[in-house]
């Protein structure tokens, strides 16, 4: 839930930083009607895109900076282990693509135990450096790769 609750977050701080919160108020104060609303809501809605990503979801974004990928809690399954994933990849089908988009792989990482249980110790949060970006990098180790069948090997 706590990521949850960051991803959204992210969105509203983004939403306030570019003014379109401001901008749509300002047009219902001044009497447009509800379709130029629904209309500007539509242009202003795009996500920005974060360095050099190929696919502009802020979310998404936020979770492989603070988390090292895309993170899939599978919490209560045990036959489906938590993983993260690399972001963006073949399979994030988003609509705000820009570049040629022709990853042939992604790979999944399994989120250790040992990991998540620290992060439930004081210990641990006393010994993060507020300064370090990677201090909740999840560590990578046992992973599956998947071949992106529209690109071929090597990205023939």
């Amino acid at each position: 839930m706590a990521k949850t609750l960051m991803r959204e977050l992210t969105y509203a701080l983004d939403y306030a930083v570019n003014n379109r919160a401001l901008t749509l108020a300002t047009m219902v104060m001044n009497g447009y009607t509800a379709e130029q609303v629904l209309h500007m809501l539509k242009m202003t809605s795009r996500e920005p895109y974060i360095e050099d990503e190929d696919i502009a979801e802020l979310g998404r974004s936020w979770e492989s900076h603070v988390f090292g990928g895309y993170v899939d809690w599978n919490f209560g399954e045990v036959d489906m282990p938590s993983c993260v994933q690399e972001w963006p990849s073949f399979l994030s089908e988003y609509e705000y693509t820009r570049g040629s988009y022709s990853m042939t792989t992604r790979r999944q990482w399994v989120v250790p135990m040992t990991f998540l249980r620290r992060l439930h110790q004081q210990e641990f949060w006393d010994a993060v450096d507020p300064q370090d970006v990677r201090a909740l990098h999840i560590p990578k180790s046992a992973f599956q790769e998947f071949l992106n069948p529209r690109v071929g090997p090597a990205g023939s």
